[in-house]
């Protein structure tokens, strides 16, 4: 039997990782509730504020912040106050209740290239952004907060592709054996564009940085040549050449939702390509993790891919049924279309404060951003990138069993 680690605070296109055959998103609709906080007193010991974290509305609805006892760290002191998560995804609607604009940096870059993302692009990147760092309102009626409520956000936008039906491995040539790869489609530009991308992090110093978006195929059945063939711009970007290992970015993965193809035959007994790089790659080890899902009663998401070849590098984090941000405007209520005459429903696309439930690898790989920016919170610069990561795992429950 293999160790589950989970997640436990203690102190060509890519698609987004939200879903897909069988695993999907599957958003639904969350109505808020009016809550009731709990008094403040003037000064709280540990187990007084932690008992009132979890007394909050926001805290109760959000299932994953219990899982991962982030409670405990907040009574410590840890929020992700003065950390930046960068998040590279579909889009960000800054205009909803959940982002905070005054902790989202100027330097981010909401808009695609050659057009404005509209409200549908805009929704996976809008909730995985809500579940890494979304507003804590301790009178709200909002029905979660992110886990690290106080972090800073980089987000800059990509274009995304909705998860294919038929799970398409990404072909990047053949390998004869002996390293020599031919027959691959030239990855030149893709390449180019992940290491710009990474530049632009790495250049700001960002702390952490989240992909819940990939390319479908197990990294077990590629190899360490047709990964660096394929590339090499972005492994030397990621790797962080002259950088001491205590300043480097972290880089969060979502392992990818192969397990949704299951009945397609496909293997999903490892991440996908990019979140499972670390396996081959030693430059990326210790600062590249994937993040696998599981359910509220810690088991691994049937739709997941598991950590696997990849286990030293990878950890699981709630993704089933996770509540985050569901952004609307007047030309597209998304999922809350035909209830129209319920004012709970009204008033929330009025304002847009509109939340979902939603599962998917996605929503596990902000847990994770959000879990390091509160570790690194907490130790206020004593522990350096590779240092958090491990205390990450070495904090992580082990309890459960992947047999």
């Amino acid at each position: 039997m293999k160790q589950n680690r989970t997640l436990a605070l203690v102190l060509f296109t890519l698609i987004s990782c939200g879903g897909g055959g069988g695993g999907g998103s599957n958003n639904s609709p969350v109505v808020a509730q009016t809550p009731t906080p709990p008094a403040t007193p003037p000064t709280l010991s540990f187990d007084e504020l932690k008992d009132q974290y979890e007394g909050y509305y926001e805290y109760q609805s959000q299932w994953g912040l219990k899982m991962i006892n982030a409670s405990s760290a907040y009574a410590r002191g840890g929020t992700g106050a003065g950390i930046t998560i960068g998040i590279t995804d579909s889009g960000l609607d800054n205009t909803h209740v959940e982002i905070s604009a005054t902790r989202l940096s100027n330097d981010s870059a909401l808009n695609y290239s050659n057009y404005t993302p509209n409200t549908k692009q805009k929704r996976h990147g809008t909730m995985v952004a809500s579940v890494a760092a979304g507003k804590q309102d301790k009178t709200d009626i909002t029905p979660m907060h992110g886990v690290a409520f106080e972090a800073d956000v980089l987000f800059v936008a990509i274009q995304l592709a909705e998860p294919d039906p038929d799970y398409d491995p990404v072909d990047i040539g053949d390998d004869d054996g002996s390293g020599n790869v031919s027959g691959a489609p030239d990855f030149t530009g893709i390449d180019n564009f992940f290491s710009q991308l990474f530049e632009i992090y790495n250049d700001y110093d960002v702390d952490i940085v989240n992909n819940s978006y990939g390319y479908s195929g197990n990294i077990i059945d590629y190899t360490e040549a047709q990964v660096r063939y394929a590339f090499p711009n972005t492994i030397a970007e990621m790797s962080q050449v002259g950088t001491p290992d205590s300043e480097k970015t972290i880089y969060v993965w979502a392992a990818g939702n192969a397990g949704g193809y299951a009945d397609q035959g496909v293997d999903y007994s490892s991440p996908e390509l990019l979140p499972g790089m670390a396996h081959y790659i030693p430059e990326i080890q210790g600062h590249s993790i994937a993040v696998a899902s599981v359910d509220e009663n810690g088991q691994i998401s049937d739709f997941s891919s598991r950590c696997g070849v990849a286990q030293d590098y990878c950890i699981s984090a709630p993704g089933g049924r996770i509540t985050a941000a569901y952004p609307t405007s007047t030309s597209d209520t998304g999922i809350y279309i035909g209830n129209t005459n319920d004012d709970n429903y009204n008033n929330c696309i009025t304002d847009n404060s509109c939340y979902a439930v939603t599962s998917g690898t996605s929503f596990a790989a902000p847990f994770v951003s959000g879990g390091l920016a509160v570790i690194a919170d907490h130790f206020e610069g004593q522990l350096g990138s590779q240092e958090i990561v491990s205390r990450l795992f070495a904090t992580a429950n082990k309890k459960w069993c992947l047999c």
